[in-house]
């Protein structure tokens, strides 16, 4: 018998016992056997990692039908398709199974088999002879399609943080708001910074943008709109997922930017106790002070962050590492187990021209930063700021400012100059 047999232990079906097996391979031998047992009475899975039963190289493949659909229709016989065991283990006189299960994508009870979505796919599976999806050779079951796929989609493979798109999108036209974003979260801590201020690769790596008149899916603005329902639902918010065991395991992490905060949050998910280190009276890194608040509100992203910290992860604002602070890397080092560094890219890029020091030359993170500091703290803790920030924008003078360059940096501090009154001017290489 090709498939190979396993008997597991007896299920209990009120008060007799009733014998449970399990059956690998979908192969006429395989499906013989499974009904056999079943007949006999006993609980029967059969599992077959291809998308379909039977023995497709069959002379007789008309003739294995009627057993096929038999097999279907047993109740003690249930058939787990596109699946594989991936653990088995024994304990005492009982079996473990774990098995994973590939999706079809396509949906059972709606498939009529008609044949028209062959006509219309683009795509033809890497080595084999048929499309992407496809139904099994004549005498195989189920007759109903199935889609073949391999590698990730061109959205999710673009997306920095790994997000499942397809997973995430299907499920909110299916209005199921919180798998969706639970969804998201996997893979990042920000759903609602990224809904906001991502630069979207995903879009334009659609394949929707291919049909139905060249339009991508709008895949950040879903994001945001699920981020915002949460918010808007407080009975919805659904909190961070309790951290493993503790392993007894302490991390430093000097900054309190994207990066430092998603590896907080990924550790202290694994049971490390976390500690973050911020030199500024605020933390998010460039998200704080990089990003004006017209973009990304500061209320969100503090909720976003203090969904981090529901983990148990400590953040130590004004706590410069270094020989400047009054932490060394030293102190680190003999009080926790590991250290990361995640300090940003805070430094901007020159243009190396001549007078790029002269007074009234600032360079644009630079005001960014001392107007979002400005903007979010009081007149103490933010007094080196606000001094840098008269220097350049006088009180009570009308302010014209030339912004040198059309990027994100330029355009945001032309945006924030004009929102405090100034006259801007962008001067752009491109057209």
């Amino acid at each position: 018998m090709v498939g190979q047999l396993h008997m597991p232990p007896t299920t209990h079906e009120g008060n007799q016992s009733t014998p449970a097996a399990i059956i690998v391979g979908g192969n006429m031998n395989g499906v013989q056997a499974a009904l056999t047992l079943a007949r006999w009475g006993a609980r029967v899975t059969l599992i077959e990692q291809s998308a379909f039963l039977g023995d497709p190289e069959s002379p007789a493949a008309h003739l294995q039908n009627a057993k096929l659909l038999e097999a279907y229709r047993h109740p003690k016989l249930d058939i787990l398709l596109r699946a594989e065991i991936t653990r088995l283990n024994r304990d005492g006189d009982q079996f473990r199974v774990e098995v994973h299960e590939r999706p079809r994508y396509v949906d059972l009870a709606k498939c009529t088999a008609c044949g028209d979505c062959i006509e219309v796919c683009p795509v033809t599976a890497p080595g084999t002879d048929h499309k992407a999806i496809h139904v099994g050779a004549p005498g195989t079951q189920p007759q109903v399609y199935a889609i073949e796929k391999l590698g990730k989609p061109p959205c999710s493979n673009t997306c920095p943080g790994g997000i499942h798109v397809q997973g995430y999108v299907a499920l909110t036209a299916q209005e199921r708001f919180g798998e969706a974003l639970a969804l998201i979260r996997k893979a990042i801590p920000f759903p609602s910074v990224c809904g906001r201020v991502c630069t979207h690769p995903c879009e334009a790596n659609c394949r929707r943008a291919e049909i139905e008149g060249g339009e991508a899916v709008s895949i950040r603005a879903i994001k945001r709109f699920l981020a915002d329902w949460e918010r808007e639902h407080p009975e919805e918010y659904a909190p961070p997922p309790g951290p493993l065991p503790a392993t007894g395991k302490q991390v430093a992490i000097v900054g309190s930017g994207p990066v430092g905060l998603t590896i907080a949050f990924e550790l202290a998910k694994r049971g490390h106790a976390i500690e973050v280190f911020e030199t500024l009276p605020v933390a998010g890194g460039l998200l704080s002070v990089g990003i004006p608040a017209y973009r990304l509100p500061r209320d969100v992203l503090q909720a976003e962050i203090a969904r981090i910290e529901e983990m148990g992860v400590k953040i130590h604002l004004n706590a410069p590492v270094g020989p400047h602070g009054a932490i060394t890397m030293g102190d680190l080092q003999n009080d926790f187990d590991a250290v990361f560094i995640g300090i940003g890219a805070h430094k901007p890029r020159r243009l190396n021209l001549p007078g790029e020091e002269l007074t009234g030359v600032v360079q644009g993170l630079e005001l960014l930063q001392a107007i979002n500091l400005t903007q979010q703290m009081d007149a103490a803790e933010t007094s080196i700021w606000r001094k840098s920030l008269d220097e350049w924008l006088p009180p009570g003078r009308q302010i014209k400012a030339i912004i040198i360059g059309g990027g994100n940096t330029a355009i945001d501090v032309a945006r924030s100059l004009w929102r405090l009154g100034a006259d801007v001017e962008v001067l752009y290489r491109r057209t």
